[in-house]
């Protein structure tokens, strides 16, 4: 693999950074074109936000519970990621849903179903309207909102005097802020009102619905285990990276903080947004395009995280499919931290007995800060105020995810920021190389990869395992047309 040393840098063809899916996407091509490559990853592991863990287990019983402390699942068959769990029989013939169950308010009130779906209903209506915005956007006199926030809850104000009671008014209005909270966690921001109206429609659903979630047998780090296994010897571990030289004329420099450093013509870069926000002014030397760094500023990236109950039984009828939690009053700054949550389903397929709960906003920050325990005690408290049952028993395991303060990732995926409203052609920006001619005549390529990368699938991990897979294809074709001037 190792092709020769310059001035005490080993040299390769391409360097990978990150050994994340879109890393891993990346790697997998260039092994079939058995390009002279190398793969960095600053962690102790690859998978990035991909990572199947064991909870912790509170009553010491010697039981392994595995659950996702990242991607929870694929969306859709339509996809390289798919075909290729499915091709080694990784996939589960069990389709997941989620924010299903009971609706219920915090003094008891059990909203009703088919009440429900109605608002459920009317809200889908409104988002896919938001979703035609992006037809719009040539158009230099279409007055777009300012937020897809705006629009909703201007157009639910209208439907709201459509209702016949008072009460029928407050239930609706309880569901849509139910709502917002859920479209935070869903595209991971901090508010509702961060999310852009414009371009909204720019991401795709891959040809399937979107509630197509399927799960992956023994989880999804089974995927990111398969593609190490043909990968490992590309791989280097617990190799962060501290600088990134991309115009000498010797090549692409790349210096870990351990002191190695690496040389190549061609860097794919696969560091999630959230590293890419905090560090790009002093990795990358000399600095990253303007266009470069304006779009990795202002595309929205904010953290959602995952609270896992498991029961040594089930305390629930078995056809019960979970609890969604739905509050007298708006959220403020001085709410309690399980107020940013949706609720909790009864996960499904695996692990039995146990309830996912999702949260977002400054909820899912906050409670990076205290202990499982603390949260396992929280979350079953209002467990059972929501369902007036005290005697719920406590969780024999809990698992609460921290991907905000994980310095190799820095919060969760990508959403439509307002912020690129501005910005010409913003979503292509990233996926378009960096070539810089170097003094001597070569060039250096530096590419981007990763789900925040994919204009039409970010946010999904086949989003990010494409990009990977596409930015690799990228430079073996650059590389074949410079091989024949």
């Amino acid at each position: 693999m190792l092709k020769s040393k310059e001035n005490g840098c080993q040299r390769y063809d391409v360097i990978v950074l990150g050994c994340g899916i879109a890393g891993l996407g990346a790697g997998r091509v260039l092994k079939g074109a058995k390009v002279n490559f190398l793969m960095i990853e600053g962690s102790d592991r690859v998978g990035g936000r991909i990572h199947t863990v064991n909870m912790k287990n509170l009553q010491n019983n010697n039981e392994i519970v595995r659950v996702e402390a990242g991607a929870q699942w694929i969306h859709g068959k339509h996809n390289e990621l798919y075909q290729y769990a499915n091709q080694f029989k990784m996939i589960r013939t069990e389709l997941s849903e989620e924010a299903e169950g009971d609706y219920i308010r915090e003094d008891g009130v059990h909203f009703n179903a088919f009440f429900v779906r109605k608002i459920d209903f009317k809200i889908g209506q409104l988002l896919e309207e938001c979703e035609k915005f992006v037809e719009h956007k040539s158009d230099k006199n279409f007055v777009f909102p300012t937020s897809i926030a705006e629009y909703v809850e201007e157009k639910f104000d209208d439907f709201l005097k459509t209702l016949e009671t008072n009460e029928e008014r407050t239930q609706a209005r309880q569901l849509l802020d139910w709502h917002r909270k859920f479209q935070i966690i869903d595209n991971s921001c901090d508010y509702f009102n961060d999310i852009s109206a414009k371009d909204w429609g720019n991401y795709s659903f891959n040809g399937e619905s979107c509630q197509t979630h399927i799960n992956v047998t023994n989880g999804m780090s089974a995927i990111t285990d398969k593609l190490y296994e043909e990968l490992k010897n590309f791989i280097r571990l617990n190799k962060a990276v501290k600088h990134v030289l991309w115009d000498a004329p010797e090549g692409i420099k790349i210096i870990c903080e351990d002191e190695s450093s690496y040389l190549a013509q061609n860097v794919i870069c696969t560091f999630s947004l959230g590293v890419l926000k905090q560090h790009q002014m002093k990795m990358f030397s000399p600095p990253l395009l303007r266009k470069h760094k304006d779009v990795i500023e202002s595309i929205g990236f904010g953290t959602i995280n995952k609270i896992f109950l498991k029961f040594n039984e089930r305390w629930w009828d078995k056809d019960w499919k979970g609890l969604q939690m739905l509050w007298n009053d708006d959220l403020d700054e001085n709410s309690h931290w399980t107020k940013y949550m949706t609720g909790f389903d009864v996960a499904y397929p695996v692990p039995e007995n146990t309830l996912i709960g999702w949260i977002g906003g400054k909820g899912a920050k906050l409670i990076e800060k205290i202990t499982d325990e603390e949260i396992a005690e929280h979350c079953t408290d209002i467990i059972r105020k929501f369902l007036k049952d005290k005697n719920i028993p406590n969780p024999s395991h809990v698992f609460c995810s921290r991907w905000n303060t994980n310095k190799f990732i820095g919060g969760a995926y990508s959403y439509t920021s307002k912020n690129t409203d501005n910005i010409e052609r913003w979503e292509k920006i990233l996926s378009f190389p960096i070539i810089k001619e170097t003094s001597n005549g070569h060039k250096n390529l530096l590419l981007f990869a990763g789900e925040a990368v994919h204009e039409q699938y970010f946010s999904t991990v086949h989003g990010a395992f494409l990009s990977g897979i596409q930015q690799a294809e990228l430079i073996l074709n650059f590389r074949k047309k410079c091989a024949k001037l």
